[in-house]
């Protein structure tokens, strides 16, 4: 008895399957696969979902996939991964941007500091002037020293 064509293939692939080569093969074929899927179900708790039936699992599965695709280009592109690092980036470069602007600001319309009563220790050469709170914020630091008076 003479066996058909789907039925060859059926036993070919079992005996191919279940040899040596096949079983290391097969092997690595998994390991590509659990590793490439193994920070997904740390990262996006995959590991315990609870949707039910295939298709639901695979477009959530797809969804994370994607987002962290998504991810990776937002890295190389702009330099943070994430929506969240993006807004902390942009929330620091606009809140530089305000008070360079207003240090800008205070120091061009600022009325000029009348002059302050001078004191010298006698030992160095710093002379400290004393006088009120600072108009410009920039210079605040290193305002009250003078090299004479």
């Amino acid at each position: 008895m003479e066996m058909k064509k789907p039925a060859l293939e059926f036993h070919g692939n079992r005996r191919r399957t279940r040899g040596n080569e096949g079983k290391r093969l097969g092997r690595l074929r998994s390991e590509v696969v659990e590793r490439s899927f193994a920070m997904f179900k740390r990262s996006g708790n995959l590991g315990r979902l609870t949707l039910r039936g295939l298709e639901n699992v695979s477009k959530r599965c797809l969804i994370h996939a994607a987002a962290y695709n998504l991810g990776l280009v937002m890295r190389a592109i702009f330099g943070q991964g994430t929506p969240r690092g993006m807004a902390d980036a942009l929330g620091h470069a606009l809140g530089r941007l305000i008070f360079g602007l207003l240090n800008l600001f205070v120091s061009i319309f600022a009325p000029p500091e009348p002059p302050g009563q001078c004191k010298t220790d006698g030992q160095s050469r710093i002379t400290v002037f004393i006088h009120g709170p600072c108009p410009r914020l920039s210079f605040c630091r290193n305002r009250g020293f003078s090299t004479g008076c």
